[in-house]
């Protein structure tokens, strides 16, 4: 793991990083088993103790509570098998709804380059392109640590207005109230992917409105889908495209050389892990479920109320500690 693209250091503590989907910062996490603790050793911080699970309960089960009472709405679901697996998993159906004004999106051409070089030229000789022609340019990076890279390569290359945005924290939450101008160039994590409106000022709509250039290979639809949705809302005009570097794919993707076979190796990877996940709920996640509710079947029976006696209370901590530890135990017993 790497601090600026799988974490943070904030305050003397790691911090997770979603950078594979949302690129927000997850104040509120930690990581199991040991691997917290491990990247505080690396860094010489203060470690923090082991969290023991004692209470479950899965988003599945949670949501088929409502017992088919559930309506929802979201501009990127993804294909065909994120609606079956909605339908197979909680019985919803799913149905189109047309937008209140007509699309004005262009997808460009995907690029796919052979270095890491000549990858960050593309880049930039892009964001001159299109700045020149009077739009704001969105340049949508992996990471945190690409984010400075690309941004120093740019500021090197006589580009100015850049903005940097990658924190969902205290940095950066003014950006939905910004208005774009033509030299712009915010330079972002996914977190700008995902749920932010850039706005953008008439004379850059005029020009074609905000174009997204896209550094990375979206792990699914859904994910390219919110990343290509920048651009082109509330029915402005607005572009996009996927520039890719050949050396930072994987072994699935690096015999191909375009990018419209990559997307599709891509989307049948995540059609087999979207099974796998199915399969999951029903050995793993469910398990987990049954024992909980027989755990606290078996609190109820006797009584345990956990009120201010403190001989009481402590009983009830100690064993909620056995119960979490067994619980670890059985749970990577069901997975193996």
């Amino acid at each position: 793991m790497t601090a600026g693209r799988q974490y943070l250091i904030k305050n003397d503590n790691i911090i997770p990083i979603d950078y594979e989907s949302t690129g927000v910062i997850e104040l509120s996490t930690k990581w199991s088993d040991g691997l917290h603790q491990f990247l505080e050793m690396k860094h010489g911080l203060k470690i923090s103790p082991l969290s023991i699970i004692t209470n479950f309960m899965s988003n599945q089960a949670f949501f088929e509570r409502y017992q088919n009472n559930i309506f929802g709405l979201s501009g990127t679901l993804g294909d065909h098998q994120e609606n079956e697996f909605l339908q197979d998993t909680y019985g919803l159906s799913c149905m189109k709804i047309p937008p209140f004004r007509r699309k004005q999106f262009q997808e460009e051409a995907g690029i796919l380059c052979e270095s890491k070089e000549v990858w960050i030229s593309t880049i930039v000789e892009a964001v001159k392109q299109y700045t020149e022609s009077g739009r704001t340019v969105l340049v949508i990076c992996e990471d945190i640590n690409t984010v400075e890279q690309l941004s120093e390569y740019m500021k090197t290359n006589k580009l100015n207005n850049i903005i940097e945005y990658t924190r969902n924290d205290e940095v950066n939450r003014d950006m939905a109230k910004k208005e774009f101008g033509k030299d712009d160039i915010i330079v972002a994590t996914n977190i700008a992917g995902r749920g932010t409106d850039i706005c953008v000022n008439e004379s850059v709509v005029k020009a074609g409105g905000l174009f997204v250039v896209v550094t990375f290979l979206p792990s699914n639809v859904r994910v390219e889908k919110q990343v290509f949705g920048r651009s082109a809302r509330k029915g402005q005009p607005g572009s996009a495209c996927l520039i890719l570097n050949k050396s930072d794919l994987n072994e699935d993707f690096v015999k191909h050389n375009s990018v419209d076979q990559i997307k599709e190796i891509r989307n049948n990877i995540e059609r087999e892990r979207i099974k796998e996940i199915q399969k999951t709920l029903k050995e793993t996640v469910k398990v987990k479920e049954n024992l909980f509710q027989k755990y606290c079947t078996f609190l109820e029976n006797h009584k345990f109320d956990g009120d201010k006696n403190s001989k009481s209370k402590l009983k009830l901590e100690s064993l909620h500690e056995f119960w979490g530890f067994w619980l670890k135990e059985e749970y990577q017993f069901s997975k193996q």
